[in-house]
């Protein structure tokens, strides 16, 4: 192979992971607009950081508790797409109840990485040691957990209780929580119909926005 197509070869990695890059970004950006709406209001219209930081700290400290929360809302009313207020009212819905499982979900893996990583470059750390480390990382992450969770006023049964929980629950609430395709297989149709609630859509995401503003 010539130097010249060893370049553009090269180059062509380099722009298929640029762009792969921004559509991870774009995801990431969307996700955090989602969950943080309420909470980046205050920070843009009056500079009030305070329940932006504290959105962000309970999400991150408390991951399992969230994920917790969030399955029993899903196992309680046994759906999660409700069309019963409108077809793409139900769709911004479901999408908000994805990106919050999605986040906390994503954060324990985070969580645990990082620990892994530190254990790997701690004295007593071994990077050929892969299981052992992700093994260790675990047994803090829920041990942190477990700390966390008494600091709420919880007991150490109820806070291990709560934590083996939330994962019970959310693998409960995995059937009814990919039941929504094909559903939405079924209820998407490309007639005129299907087009007006598309752009209903828009003023769906805008009403909620200023019921967020309205709040704050």
């Amino acid at each position: 192979m010539s130097k010249e197509k060893i370049i553009l070869s090269g180059a062509s990695k380099v722009k298929g992971l640029g762009f792969l890059a921004k559509i991870r970004f774009g995801f990431f950006f969307f996700v955090f607009l989602i969950i943080f709406m309420k909470s980046l209001i205050p920070l843009a219209t009056e500079g009030d950081i305070q329940p932006f930081i504290q959105e962000v700290g309970g999400r991150i400290v408390h991951a399992v508790q969230n994920l917790n929360t969030e399955s029993l809302k899903i196992i309680t009313n046994g759906f999660i797409l409700d069309t019963s207020q409108g077809f793409w009212s139900g769709i911004w819905d479901m999408i908000v109840v994805y990106a919050i499982l999605w986040f906390a979900l994503y954060t324990i893996y985070i969580w645990i990485k990082v620990i892994a990583w530190l254990v790997e470059k701690s004295p007593f750390g071994d990077s050929s040691r892969f299981f052992a480390n992700y093994s260790i990382a675990v047994l803090i992450f829920f041990t942190l957990q477990l700390i966390f969770l008494m600091t709420t006023g919880l007991s150490v049964g109820e806070s291990s209780k709560l934590i083996f929980e939330s994962f019970r629950n959310f693998f409960k609430a995995l059937p009814i929580i990919f039941f929504p395709i094909g559903e939405l297989a079924e209820k998407v149709s490309p007639g005129k119909d299907g087009l007006n609630d598309l752009n209903n859509l828009t003023e769906i995401v805008n009403n909620t926005i200023s019921k967020n503003i309205s709040l704050s």
